[in-house]
């Protein structure tokens, strides 16, 4: 029973029907949602409800195409009102009462006995699943309202007319305006709107844009839209609930669970991973342990970082171990040692079906111990070293395992092994030497001593990929060391086979064979003591330590120039050493020719070795250092080296006379004579056998007088050396010759020789250079002239020479006879005046100026100097001829009567 109230057509006037009619438990309302109409002056009605046009001349648009199916699903009722609402728009009925028809026989939603309309569906994680027993029809439109409020205070107002209910697609769709969030943007509540087409248990999944909060609690209301009508009446919603509740009336949400907590490798074998987790802290709906919960564990074989392959067995087809689902949270797999899996496991409760929850995962690799370290070695003394330390060290050393823990397959594959952490080194005796990351130790060895040593290796493999650590295999070393070979020097004294004694007669101790063996050459120390480090090898004595000592200086052998010298060295090991073999190396000189001489059974071995100096070596001087090391097959070594010394020449002269006076126009003769015994005193005969020559030189001098030392080179103006021939011997005899000439009276001279030491045509280094020096001081003496061979020299010319009256010079020689030829005689040319002390001395009595000595003996000052050169010359000059106590002048008095100057003054 209904009432429509209507409006006076034209009037302009909104008219709302109100009368509520309460008819078997419903309320059905007389206009859907206060719709008003407005009569038209055509007199057609329209409805005025926004985005809601329903008019008579479009009242299909109400009815709907409807088709066989439809027709026979169709109530009594419902198909009572659809042939009324057609009469009335063809009959010209008001619109009011059009639509009064159509939103009063509007029925909710239908529900099935027995089932729910809302419920959650296995496939569809995070929302709810709605169906009802309403008949498909495109002009409906349900409406399903939900919120975590059971007054749905927060359900936004509805607005039918809105645009979202004119294109809904199939699967319903969400009101984004109705949507209300909390902080974390999960759904608080929201409407969502579907059209029901296909079949009458069609399902329909909320919310579909949002998510909703696992384990919160949702109430639902639902309802249907047609047109402007809404069934049941929006106002009756809150008043009567129940005419728009869902079966339940409320639901907790449940989605997909939480990734699974703290997955990690709990355990690592060679072909084995064991992993573990710990549940979600969301099973699904908002608790730990609300919802069941399994896990779905997959293993995939990853490809290798250095690689890029996998190993083994594992290609594209079966790189993916098949997945295992798991009730607990752990799981192990036998799988292939080495290859690097990937583990991945996911949560998984009722929705299961659909999807689990984010993929927990992890790397991991099966590995085992590693296998036997490389290339173990002990390396005895690896410095080479010939003292008793260096001998008794080893290094023991070894690689990398090249099996790290991975296994032989993935070696081969050249899979990246496992790190090795650290190696332990233990030594049978002595315990752990050495637990760390370093691939070699020294070790203390004992000559004569059994060692045993073992090492092993440790890997680590991190907790990336699983942690693992476990140490291999050992690998052995042992050693039975020997000792230092004891080396010996043989050769002969220096002065051998001419070494003779005090009395100068061969000494057969002294030119025997001599042996001896260094401190060095023991393979026990490089060090003497302070007191013997320089003496003879045979006395010198091994010093144990640096402090207090002095390096061992080499034993020095003496070689003569040009002259092959022979000796020995030799190596052996002592009776029963653990040593293989022993031998010589030999480094330092190419002048040496060494033979090696192997004794029987390789335990001892001695070298000869022949030395020629060259010529350069000889000229130079100095010494060849050669070394020569003793080595045994375990590199025990004993070393020491010789210098292989030039003999150095000695020149000397025998003595001689060394001051001698000449006189002008005198020969002076004399024998130099010199003689090479070398440094080590030789017999000058044995030295020449050696090629040791001696040649003598002029080595320059210095002409000397009262004003002046001037040097000059070579010999003095018209002196000599005449040598003998051959001009260099051992000895050797020269002469100097010297017929001192006009103008070099007055003068000193001092003259050098030197004795030069020679082998062959070659100058040779002496012992302190290559020259012995002898001087000799010749005095050329003033107003003494030597005449030459009978016919040589006349009187007069020697007058003339001198500038004087020949009276003069005969008259101060009276054993002249001829005077026009004076052979073979000393002249005295005049007195000599020695320069007395002139203190006191007044008047021309007085000598201590040529201009008095001039007017005292009746002379001019440049005859004076014309007799005295040592006067004239430039030295004298320059000091004003400047006289000296004691110095002597030449004068050549004028004795002829009539020109006598000599002044007697006093006398």
């Amino acid at each position: 029973v209904y009432r429509a109230v209507g409006a006076r057509r034209g009037s302009g006037v909104r008219v709302a029907a109100k009368t509520p009619v309460e008819e078997r438990g419903r309320v059905l309302r007389s206009r859907a949602l206060g719709g008003a109409g407005v009569l038209e002056q055509q007199g057609s009605w329209s409805s005025r409800i926004p985005g809601e046009q329903f008019s008579s001349s479009s009242v299909h648009q109400f009815l709907g195409v409807v088709s066989t199916e439809q027709w026979s699903s169709w109530s009594l009722a419902q198909m009572a009102l659809r042939f009324i609402l057609v009469c009335a728009a063809l009959l010209g009925v008001s619109g009011s009462l059009a639509e009064d028809l159509s939103c009063e026989f509007l029925a909710g939603v239908a529900k099935t006995p027995g089932s729910n309309t809302i419920y959650l569906s296995p496939l569809h994680p995070g929302q709810f699943t709605t169906k009802n027993a309403n008949s498909p029809d495109a002009t409906l439109r349900f409406v399903m309202d939900y919120s975590d409020d059971p007054q749905f205070a927060n359900v936004a107002p509805l607005d039918v007319p809105g645009a979202v209910f004119q294109s809904i697609p199939a699967g319903g769709m969400d009101v984004a305006d109705a949507f209300r969030t909390d902080g974390q943007n999960s759904v608080k509540a929201g409407r969502f709107v579907y059209i029901k087409e296909s079949a009458p248990g069609q399902e329909f999944h909320f919310p579909q844009t949002r998510q909703l909060r696992p384990g919160r609690v949702y109430y639902f209301r639902n309802y249907v839209v047609h047109g402007t009508c809404v069934s049941p009446p929006v106002e009756t919603h809150a008043t009567f609930p129940s005419e728009v509740a869902t079966t339940p009336v409320s639901a907790l949400s449940q989605g997909l669970p939480s990734m699974p907590l703290g997955l990690a490798v709990t355990g690592v074998a060679r072909d084995r991973l064991e992993v573990a987790w710990e549940a979600p802290l969301n099973s699904g709906d908002g608790t730990e342990l609300g919802m069941a919960v399994d896990y779905v564990v997959t293993v995939t074989a990853q490809p290798d970082a250095s690689t890029g392959g996998l190993l083994l067995h594992h290609d594209a087809g079966d790189a993916q171990q098949p997945s295992a689902v798991q009730a607990g949270t752990a799981a192990s797999f036998l799988l292939e040692q080495g290859q690097r899996y990937r583990v991945d496991v996911a949560a998984r409760n009722y929705f299961g079906a659909a999807e689990t929850s984010p993929v927990a995962s992890l790397l991991a690799r099966p590995v085992g111990e590693p296998g036997r370290v490389a290339r173990l070695h002990l390396a005895i003394n690896p410095a080479n070293s010939t003292n008793a330390t260096g001998n008794s060290l080893g290094v023991l050393s070894w690689g990398s395992p090249l099996d790290t823990g991975v296994g032989p397959a993935a070696v081969a594959a050249g899979i990246s092994g496992v790190p090795i952490e650290r190696y332990r080194v233990l030594e049978a005796g002595a315990g752990v030497l050495q637990d760390n990351g370093n691939t070699s130790v020294v070790v203390n060895l004992a000559f004569n001593g059994a060692h045993f040593f073992q090492v092993s290796a440790k890997n680590l493999q991190s907790e990336t990929l699983g942690y693992f650590s476990s140490f291999g295999n050992v690998s052995n070393n042992s050693l039975l060391l020997g000792s230092p070979p004891v080396m010996r020097l043989r050769f002969n004294g220096s002065c051998a086979p001419y070494c003779t004694n005090a009395q100068g007669e061969l000494d057969a101790l002294l030119n025997a064979e001599r042996s001896c063996a260094p401190p060095q050459a023991r393979g026990a120390s490089d060090w003497c003591t302070a007191e013997t480090y320089a003496r003879t090898c045979e006395e010198q004595v091994s010093c144990a330590g640096a402090a207090g000592c002095v390096r061992c200086e080499d034993p020095v052998l003496a070689v003569f120039a040009q002259s092959t010298y022979v000796f020995q060295v030799s190596a052996g090991l002592a009776a029963g050493d653990a040593s293989s073999a022993v031998r010589i190396e030999a480094t330092g000189s190419a002048m040496a020719v060494v033979v090696m001489k192997t004794s029987e059974g390789g335990g001892s071995v001695s070298a000869e070795i022949s030395f020629t100096p060259d010529l350069e070596m000889s000229r130079q001087g100095g010494y060849e250092r050669m070394c020569f090391e003793g080595i045994t097959g375990q590199n025990l070594r004993s070393s020491f080296c010789v210098r292989l010394r030039v003999t150095l020449s000695s020149p000397e002269f025998t003595s001689f006379p060394v001051a001698h006076r000449l006189f002008l126009g005198c020969a002076f003769e004399l024998p130099l004579t010199a003689s090479d015994r070398t440094e080590i005193d030789l017999d000058p005969q044995v030295a020449l056998s050696k090629g040791y020559l001696v040649g003598i030189f002029g080595a320059g001098g210095a002409q000397i007088s009262a004003y002046r030392g001037s040097s000059f080179t070579g010999l003095p103006t018209g002196s000599e050396v005449v040598s003998p021939s051959p001009a260099r011997d051992n000895p050797v005899t020269s002469r100097f010759r010297w017929t001192p000439q006009r103008f070099q009276e007055g003068f000193v001279y001092e003259i050098q020789f030197e004795a030069r030491g020679f082998i062959g045509g070659s100058e040779v280094v002496g012992v302190a250079s290559n020259r012995s020096t002898a001087a000799l001081r010749l005095e050329v003496v003033r107003c003494r002239f030597c005449a030459g061979p009978a016919g040589t020299t006349t009187l007069a010319a020697l007058a003339a020479e001198w500038r004087s009256p020949w009276l003069s010079v005969w008259g101060g020689n009276h054993m002249l006879v001829d005077t026009d030829d004076v052979p073979d005689t000393q002249v005295v040319l005049g007195p000599t005046l020695q320069v007395s002390a002139t203190e006191g001395c007044t008047g021309l009595l007085c000598n201590d100026a040529l201009r008095r000595i001039s007017i005292r003996y009746g002379v001019t000052v440049e005859e004076l100097l014309w007799w005295n050169p040592d006067l004239a010359d430039e030295a004298g000059r320059g000091m004003h001829y400047q006289l000296h106590v004691d110095q002597e002048v030449c004068i050549l008095p004028n004795t002829c009567a009539g020109k006598a100057h000599v002044f007697s003054g006093d006398f």
